[in-house]
């Protein structure tokens, strides 16, 4: 039962936080509400893993029936993801301090409080049922917290289209496991078959959160960043958790021409993420892309037999990357926090990501080993232009949220020390250091490069954030489109809009005054289709 104490208490959060929102309106209470259960429940997961593995069975005293097979389980894999989500809604928290000049709205709380608990049941699933409901959880969750937002119909369609991406992905993973006739309460997917695991990862993949890529979601920077940030990072932590727990047998149960190909298109998801992550207006329009790239490093990890590898490129894509995300009051006192993320998500020796090296890289010298690491060295080029892009003046947030604020960022860059030392095994290794040395040398001499001064811009921080954007516009405004898989999403929906026109015409046929005839014509077409199956 213990494992339920965290889900509890972002729950009871959920619950507080629009209690108080209807009977107190106000900032004070719902906030510290909000926050200090959240706190709570990060704090039950760090000493939960003082204890693992751990699991729950519901017995007869827990439930009127007992079940036979563990509904919940904490162990090596699950366990940092857990800890990353509710680190994740205590920062969220921490940092909405610093966004109170806009309208705040306590529904979006617990909103978040609700999120982070979909996303534990997801996570800390112990065998396939349970994960399917965790994952329809979420699903759900985030459908109505979308279109509770969204204004338009076009965006509605979009919200739609992504939720029926993330259904499909759960159907294919109980698909596979079926053809594979995995037993429903056990989560030993070696036992799959190379037919089964090419559905589960397919499965993961559309689970990621990644497609559509471009979600719709509110414009105010209050909402996107905090809520927003939270919808868009717990799916993929819930597919990626999944994904872990295929064995390191992966890459020899599928074919050597499967791992090509699907290593070949990680690799490309990859590079354009990069890409695209860099030439972004701002770390929130270049978000998406960000997960590309990070969720790719992470799925190529267990293609090639290193599923450990893999939760440093997840860890990265979460922890790291909310810092910046959430990184809305700027100063030049608080840069070294971004650069704790930096460094994270550098490769560097003893850095969170460098056991991931062991998991993308081949032996020796070869095109794909560049290909990584200049992607990795774009990400790095990236994070540290949005990190220097102009915002809102950390001078402008009131004093109280002065002391407040930074403790959230303080949060997210000391957790990947955290894990260096109480994480998963193996992730305080030295790695390959010269791709670590490599991306960081590329990356800290492009940003030097092309963000000096230019005498045309107002100020430097200008100049730093405009170059990528402006290099590489030309090309993306052309094929930017055709990537985002646009034509693809128009295809569905016409096809969706013309299969409901027919339906509508068929029913208003049905109802006119030749219904009753129509009616009687498809009784008999009924009745002699049975007759001559009989005979």
């Amino acid at each position: 039962m213990t494992l339920l104490i965290p889900i509890g208490l972002l729950l009871t959060a959920t619950l507080l936080v629009a209690v108080l929102h209807w009977v107190r309106p106000g900032f004070g209470l719902s906030w510290l509400g909000a926050l200090g259960l959240a706190f709570l429940a990060w704090l039950a997961l760090i000493f939960l893993g003082t204890r693992l593995p751990e699991s729950w069975l519901p017995l007869a005293n827990d439930f009127p029936f007992q079940a036979s097979t563990t509904l919940f389980l904490l162990d090596a894999i699950s366990w940092p993801y857990a800890v990353m989500l509710t680190t994740l809604a205590v920062a969220v928290m921490l940092t909405e301090a610093a966004r109170t000049q806009y309208k705040f709205n306590p529904m979006s709380w617990s909103s978040t409080m609700l999120m982070t608990a979909a996303g534990l049941v997801a996570v800390m699933a112990g065998n396939p049922f349970t994960l399917a409901i965790g994952w329809t959880a979420v699903d759900v969750v985030e459908l109505a917290i979308m279109l509770s937002g969204a204004a338009e119909q076009r965006l509605s369609e979009r919200i739609v289209v992504a939720f029926g991406v993330r259904v499909i992905g759960t159907l294919l993973m109980i698909f596979g496991m079926s053809i594979s006739r995995l037993p429903g309460d056990t989560f030993d997917l070696s036992l799959l078959s190379e037919t089964g695991i090419l559905f589960f990862i397919l499965a993961c993949g559309l689970r990621l959160g990644i497609l559509p890529l471009h979600q719709p979601f509110s414009q105010e920077p209050r909402l996107r960043r905090g809520l927003g940030n939270m919808l868009r990072l717990v799916p993929p932590a819930a597919a990626l958790v999944c994904a872990a727990r295929l064995p390191a047998s992966t890459s020899t149960l599928l074919s050597s021409g499967w791992i090509f190909w699907l290593s070949g298109l990680l690799g490309l998801a990859v590079v354009y993420g990069s890409v695209m992550w860099l030439s972004a207006k701002n770390e929130l329009e270049g978000r998406p892309f960000w997960l590309i790239g990070w969720s790719g490093l992470a799925m190529i990890c267990i293609l090639h037999g290193h599923p450990q590898a893999s939760l440093a490129w997840g860890a990265a894509l979460l922890l790291p990357g909310s810092l910046l995300f959430l990184y809305s009051a700027r100063s030049v006192r608080l840069v070294l926090l971004p650069a704790l993320g930096f460094w994270a998500i550098s490769g560097l020796p003893f850095s969170m990501t460098a056991s991931g090296w062991a998991g993308v890289l081949d032996e020796g010298f070869s095109l794909w080993n560049i290909f990584m690491v200049v992607s990795v060295a774009l990400f790095l080029t990236g994070y540290i232009r949005h990190v220097f892009r102009e915002e809102m003046a950390f001078s402008e947030v009131d004093r109280w949220a002065q002391a407040v604020y930074p403790a959230g960022l303080l949060l997210m860059a000391l957790m990947p020390v955290y894990f260096l030392i109480w994480g998963w095994e193996g992730s305080a290794v030295l790695g390959s250091w010269w791709a670590g040395l490599t991306a960081v040398v590329l990356s800290v001499a492009v940003s030097w490069f092309f963000g000096r001064p230019n005498p045309q811009a107002e100020t430097t921080l200008e100049a730093t954030s405009h170059w990528a954007e402006d290099l590489t516009s030309p090309l993306l405004e052309r094929i930017a489109p055709f990537l985002r898989l646009d034509w693809f999403y128009s295809g569905l929906w016409s096809l969706y809009r013309g299969l409901r026109w027919l339906l509508n015409a068929w029913t208003r046929l049905l109802e006119g005054d030749g219904g009753v005839l129509w009616a009687m014509v498809l009784l008999a077409l009924l009745v002699s289709i049975i007759s001559g199956l009989s005979l």
